[in-house]
């Protein structure tokens, strides 16, 4: 049980890193568990916090595309909204 928390412990400071550096992370699919996740942060002030998230099968959301192709787009997107959230 202590393994887990601690294995549990690493992937989460490892996302956060990964939203500091990318502004995205990624939770891969698992033996088991074929979807994989893809979140990004949405900070507007005066608002709770809020994450983008899109999640498919791991088949179609690989590695290369989650990180070149679907992160990318879904911090953009965070962005946008954050940027129209300061404006109204």
């Amino acid at each position: 049980m202590q393994d887990d928390k601690g294995r549990m412990q690493l992937r989460i400071e490892e996302a956060i890193n990964h939203v500091r550096e990318k502004g995205f992370c990624v939770s891969p699919s698992e033996a088991g568990q074929p979807m994989t996740m893809i979140a990004a942060p949405v900070k507007v002030p005066g608002h709770a916090p809020l994450a983008l998230c899109c999640m498919g099968p791991a088949t179609w959301m690989n590695r290369n595309r989650t990180t070149r192709e679907l992160g990318p787009a879904l911090t953009y997107l965070a962005q946008e909204i954050q940027h129209e959230g300061l404006a109204s």
